[in-house]
């Protein structure tokens, strides 16, 4: 079976891949910036078993340069060009490398899904034990009777807990922790999915969404937004951001007026 090898290399403002295909006796190669199309060339050998240890060493050699090796040949915008010929510079496809990163969505690039950490309910519950009186003093202030009555059964770890409740609780926890420990707020959605299932969790999202953690007559209180009212996690433009979901607040001063506190 013939040598199909495909690496890329991100670094050092560089970004390029490098693959390897062997066709009998001929290996067929191509390179260049990551996102194009390259440029192809064919090398001959004497047998098919010279050009396998040809390639095998050409591997070697890229590997040692930092070169990482993936599972799919990249993938470019046109078909491969000669050495000399011009690249498409009008058009950017994700490089492999982007993709182990990239959120997946329906109709998009096909991503590996990670499963859920195991630990973070473990993890979780300690984070909520931690800051259980701030929690519930936060709750407690509460103006709306069905956001405080549903954060205090999820923090009491009842079965029967709603989406909504979980939602006041991530909302309030989002707005007591500073920039440096926001990775605690990844917990939430794992936890959610381990241990209520993923309509759990899709409707504790889009509650989150409707929610805002907020200084009110010098108290901080978790709120639903207003009719008409513009979530503090949507752009100017009126699109949610796409970078994170759930999204999470930074917490502002009380002096910071609305329209300028900014969300991660």
């Amino acid at each position: 079976m013939g040598v199909e090898r495909a690496l890329t290399f991100v670094g050092g403002g560089s970004a390029k891949f490098w693959e390897v295909r062997q066709d009998g006796a001929e290996l067929h190669i191509r390179y260049g910036r990551l996102g194009a199309a390259g440029q192809a060339q064919v090398k001959s050998f004497g047998s098919d078993a010279a050009a396998t240890t040809a390639a095998e060493k050409l591997v070697a050699e890229k590997l040692r340069k930092g070169y990482t090796e993936t599972t799919s040949s990249p993938q470019v915008a046109k078909s491969p060009v000669v050495a000399g010929s011009a690249e498409d510079e009008n058009r950017l496809t994700f490089p492999p490398a982007w993709l182990r990163v990239l959120h997946p969505r329906r109709g998009g690039a096909k991503v590996s899904v990670p499963p859920p950490d195991a630990s973070a309910p473990a993890k979780l519950a300690a984070e909520l034990d931690n800051r259980r009186k701030v929690l519930a003093d936060t709750v407690a202030k509460c103006r709306e009777r069905e956001l405080a009555a549903g954060a205090e059964a999820y923090l009491a770890g009842e079965p029967d807990s709603t989406p909504l409740g979980a939602a006041v609780v991530a909302m309030a926890v989002a707005g007591l922790l500073p920039w440096n420990e926001s990775a605690i707020l990844d917990l939430f959605a794992d936890t959610w999915l381990i241990e209520r299932g993923p309509v759990f969790a899709a409707v504790a999202v889009t509650e989150l969404a409707s929610l805002n953690h907020v200084y009110d007559e010098d108290a901080w209180v978790v709120r639903r937004l207003d009719d008409g009212e513009v979530p503090d996690h949507w752009s100017p433009t009126g699109q949610i951001d796409a970078g994170s979901a759930p999204c999470w607040p930074s917490r502002p001063t009380p002096r910071t007026p609305r329209s300028s506190r900014r969300w991660r």
